[in-house]
């Protein structure tokens, strides 16, 4: 498992410049940090779910209705969508640019 993950760090790594010097603006706009708190708050009652004696289906059931409430409420508070730039004071025309 630990290979795998390792394979995908790697390849990011390889990609980012490339994708930097294509999307110079994209990246410092983007909340890493924010999102991985999120994900890291999910993670951990996925974790507490998982030492809960249970039946399986109805801890995975539960702990995955929970987790994806607490991932949802977590981007609401560490307000990830504001930081997008794709909430509101922003118009449809603003955000597809002029016509040709």
């Amino acid at each position: 498992m630990l290979g795998w993950l390792i394979r995908y760090a790697l390849s990011i790594l390889v990609l980012l410049p490339w994708f930097v010097r294509v999307f110079p603006n994209v990246l410092p706009r983007f909340p890493l940090g924010r999102i991985l708190l999120c994900g890291l708050a999910m993670a951990a009652l996925l974790w507490v779910f998982a030492d809960i004696k249970m039946p399986a289906a109805l801890s995975v059931g539960l702990g995955g209705a929970a987790g994806m409430a607490v991932y949802v409420v977590a981007l609401l508070v560490f307000r990830v969508r504001e930081r997008l730039g794709t909430g509101a004071g922003v118009s449809v025309e603003q955000r597809r640019g002029p016509e040709l």
